[in-house]
């Protein structure tokens, strides 16, 4: 049986993040998200890919590959009964960012700070959901920008990707774009999305 995976880009990135990834992966049944994440929420990005999913997929069951923000919408599908058999995730902000709280007080009218502020609504609801799928999730810790005082690959902390409890956490030393074009986890990816599947 074919495997079908649905893939999530991050914030301010398109369905080509993933071309080095599917390229090494074996043969599957690929769906693409494509969102602007300056004009629509992750609650609105869910909803479109539910129905781009059942479309795609006829209701089959499906795994998700994400990266970043991409994150944040696979988990909200994954605990809002979508058929989700397995979640890999690379570089998730699931505690949010201190950042995007104090832009949200600017840029209030911009869906992705309001979706990574840690005390929105979507943050919130990713903490509290329940995913009975296998989640792995890739920790990216190279990178470092001055602009964060704690450990960070350039984007997001380390303690944001590591605030979600539950996940098979996999600590990696990428920066935040690296992580999808590095070997081991590619190797990751597919241990996880087709071997184990088996």
């Amino acid at each position: 049986m074919t495997q079908n995976i649905l893939y999530i880009h991050g914030a301010y990135a398109s369905p080509t993040t993933f071309r080095h990834l599917i390229e090494h992966l074996p043969d599957h049944r690929a769906v693409f998200a494509d969102y602007d994440c300056l004009t629509t929420s992750v609650e609105g990005v869910v909803r479109h890919l539910k129905a781009t999913a059942a479309d795609n997929f006829g209701g089959e069951p499906y795994s998700i590959v994400a990266h970043s923000l991409g994150g944040l919408v696979a988990l909200r599908l994954a605990a809002d009964g979508e058929p989700v058999e397995r979640v890999f995730t690379m570089s998730t902000p699931f505690g949010g960012s201190q950042m995007a709280s104090l832009l949200t007080l600017v840029y209030f009218k911009t869906p992705v700070f309001a979706d990574i502020n840690p005390q929105g609504l979507t943050i919130r609801g990713v903490l509290a959901s329940r995913i009975s799928a296998p989640v792995r999730s890739i920790v990216s810790t190279s990178g470092g920008s001055p602009l964060m005082h704690e450990a960070n690959d350039g984007v997001v902390t380390v303690a944001s990707q590591t605030r979600l409890a539950g996940p098979e956490y996999h600590t990696v030393e990428y920066n935040h774009f690296e992580v999808l074009l590095a070997d081991p986890v590619i190797a990751l990816a597919q241990q996880f999305l087709f071997e184990a599947a088996d």
